[in-house]
């Protein structure tokens, strides 16, 4: 039974522990969109739901060198589809 209990707890923590990272990544990457010159506030929200939206484009756009991540959010804006 404690055996069961701290399996349990272990994965509540390790969950906790990934939405605060999330959760961290999310306001990196709004950052790191905002800081690329001549976006509107709408091309940085745009941009960065894209690259959310998916934990694979995020760990992606993470692990581009920064001229590269410039690009990724052209290229990402080129693919957003406006209402």
């Amino acid at each position: 039974m404690h055996e069961a209990t701290n399996d349990r707890l272990e994965h509540l923590a390790n969950r906790i522990g990934y939405e605060f990272d999330l959760t961290k990544a999310r306001q990196e990457v709004f950052e790191l969109v905002g800081g690329i010159p001549g976006l509107t506030l709408g091309q940085i929200f745009d941009a960065s739901d894209f690259i959310l939206e998916k934990v694979e484009k995020l760990y992606f756009f993470m692990s581009l060198p920064p001229v590269a991540k410039q690009a990724y959010v052209y290229r990402a804006l080129e693919k957003v589809v406006v209402i």
